[in-house]
């Protein structure tokens, strides 16, 4: 079990680490994968609150579910970062560039949530499921980081940019 988990932090640790080194010539600079990584706490802290909840363990099942589910988070938080973007490019203030960005991006973010949320289910709500772990790590990772992620990461766009 030990093996394992430091095999999964490992990679963990190295996605985190490459999906940065990818998004730096995408967005053309050191900042803004810095704003859109923001999300990856943010969604850790539904994971660590329904995995507390539901009494469930932090296993193997669950870390994988973790490193799902920040796939999405990250996700989520480019689509917002990157649509402000290209609003700054058409001269939007950065205050409005965020807002509108959030509300536009709003409903993929939440229909992406949604979707896994649906087929989840299931699984997280049966006790006897073996993916059960796995499905609450999503759940509650995606709950927490599709609200926050609008907030804070359109926060910390503001910061940055101004």
């Amino acid at each position: 079990m030990k093996e394992s988990f430091q095999g999964l932090a490992f990679g963990f640790a190295l996605a985190v680490v490459l999906i940065y080194f990818v998004m730096v010539p995408q967005f053309r600079g050191y900042v803004d994968p810095v704003i859109v990584m923001l999300a990856f706490p943010l969604a850790l802290i539904g994971v660590l609150w329904m995995l507390f909840l539901t009494g469930t363990t932090l296993n193997i099942q669950s870390f994988v579910g973790t490193i799902f589910m920040i796939g999405i988070a990250h996700s989520n938080s480019t689509l917002l970062v990157e649509f402000a973007h290209r609003l700054r490019e058409q001269g939007r203030s950065v205050q409005d560039a965020i807002v509108e960005a959030a509300q536009v991006r709003l409903r993929p973010i939440l229909m992406t949530a949604g979707a896994a949320l649906v087929a989840l289910a299931p699984a997280a709500l049966s006790s006897g499921d073996p993916a059960a772990p796995l499905a609450r790590a999503v759940i509650g990772g995606l709950a927490s980081s599709s609200l926050l992620t609008l907030v804070a990461v359109g926060r910390l766009y503001q910061e940055f940019k101004r």
